[in-house]
């Protein structure tokens, strides 16, 4: 099963650069901050999802309420962790990826910092939160949080009825604090994701604040970036067949891909599997790819029967007497 790598940063780097990291790296995807959000009044992504679709897979994250213990350096982030405020935020979330022009039926990502579920309301929140996602219908759950409270945050999806199928962004590493980049920006890490320690990710955030500097020439010198993998080239984008599951925690291959609508320069050739994941039908095209055959097989029936006439009358009169 093929990977593909990603990243995501608060502030949008402009199209020049989101053109040259196209060209230039194996980076299929990038995160996408909505706003204003509880703890994200302003995003400069916002209003620039027309300009980079076409090439990008792209992952909207919504920064809703937060644990207080998340503040630091005088930032004391919106902690209002009530199921009132959770399904008020997920219609919000709703109402700004709608805005943005995301297909109906895409993935919206709430942000859940804090790599803990201990205090007060914080479970009762994500619940309501992912509820009034799945509820509204313009949209499906997913979140981002650490490896350590994803499981945890399965359990109370779960608890949900019908249990919505929600995608989990979950975040493992070596480093929170603000580094040199050592690798290689045109060929990134393609991994598993579930090596982040939860075998329900999709999405693996593996490098946080991370400062790449750029060659000469480049749109942009320097960016501090957070780099990912994924089993998604858009982990944002609907499912074909977007489906109930019992529990959010099992570790579930969705029944159809994603087939990319975008496409890159320099990005290696499609693999089989890749083909074959591409070509996934949906129940519904299945049941007329069904029908056409038949009707196919029945047009060559008649044909055959047709046929079989013609030569039958011809032998008759070639015995008919002279």
């Amino acid at each position: 099963m093929p990977f593909y790598a990603g990243f995501d940063i608060l502030e949008y780097p402009k199209i020049a650069m989101m053109d040259w990291l196209n060209a230039n790296t194996n980076l299929y995807w990038c995160g996408y901050y909505l706003a204003p959000a509880p703890n994200r009044p302003t995003s400069q992504w916002m209003g620039n999802y027309s300009r980079i679709k076409n090439k990008w897979g792209i992952l909207p994250i919504y920064v809703g309420q937060q644990d207080e213990r998340t503040g630091h350096d005088g930032y004391e982030p919106s902690s209002t962790l009530t199921t009132a405020q959770g399904e008020i935020d997920g219609e919000d979330a709703c109402d700004l990826l709608a805005g943005e022009g995301f297909p109906r039926g895409s993935f919206v990502y709430l942000d859940w910092e804090y790599g803990g579920l201990d205090g007060e309301g914080s479970s009762d929140y994500i619940r309501s939160w992912v509820s009034a996602v799945a509820a509204d219908g313009r949209a499906q759950p997913g979140i981002y949080c650490s490896h350590v409270v994803a499981k945890p945050i399965a359990d109370i999806i779960d608890t949900i009825n019908p249990t919505p199928w929600t995608r989990f962004f979950c975040w493992k590493v070596s480093s929170a604090n603000p580094h040199d980049f050592t690798g290689d920006i045109a060929h990134l890490p393609e991994l598993n994701p579930t090596g982040c320690g939860f075998a329900g990710a999709q999405i693996w955030q593996r490098e946080q604040q991370a400062i790449v500097k750029f060659p000469s020439g480049t749109p942009v010198t320097k960016l501090m970036m957070d780099f990912g993998t994924s089993s998604l080239t858009d982990p944002g984008a609907p499912s074909e067949t977007s489906r109930m599951i019992v529990r959010a925690s099992l570790e579930i291959t969705e029944s159809t891909a994603y087939v990319p609508q975008f496409a890159r320069k320099g990005s290696r050739s499609v693999s089989k599997m890749e083909k074959a994941q591409s070509s996934a039908k949906s129940k519904k095209d299945i049941a007329a790819a069904k029908r056409k055959a038949a009707t196919k097989g029945r047009s060559k029936a008649t044909l055959s029967r047709k046929k079989k006439a013609r030569s039958n009358k011809s032998k008759r009169a070639l015995r008919k007497p002279r």
